[in-house]
């Protein structure tokens, strides 16, 4: 999210290669807990946040695509509009 509301290219530089390295292990970790997954609820738990995370990782590509395009405005308020909830709806989803 910081990355699509700083024009500073350096910070912009640093911040996506920490959240590469983060989304890497989250999926690390989504994995080894959808193979110690055994109960129905367990699993459909674990899909639910796996969808909420695809979605949240989709919308905020889209509008990382819209700043390196130069559409700063549009990815304002995709950021807003789309990525925000979508982070929250993923981070309900882990609870």
């Amino acid at each position: 999210v910081a990355t699509l509301q700083t024009s500073d290219p350096a910070l912009t530089e640093s911040l996506t290669a920490e959240i590469k390295a983060t989304s890497a292990r989250i999926s690390e970790l989504q994995k080894a807990v959808e193979a110690a997954s055994t109960s129905d609820d367990e699993k459909a738990g674990i899909a639910r946040v796996a969808t909420e995370r695809t979605r949240y990782l989709e919308t905020r590509t889209a509008a990382a695509k819209l700043k390196a395009e130069g559409q700063t405005q549009a990815a304002i308020d995709m950021l807003k509009d789309k990525v925000r909830p979508a982070l929250a709806d993923y981070l309900a989803a882990q609870q």
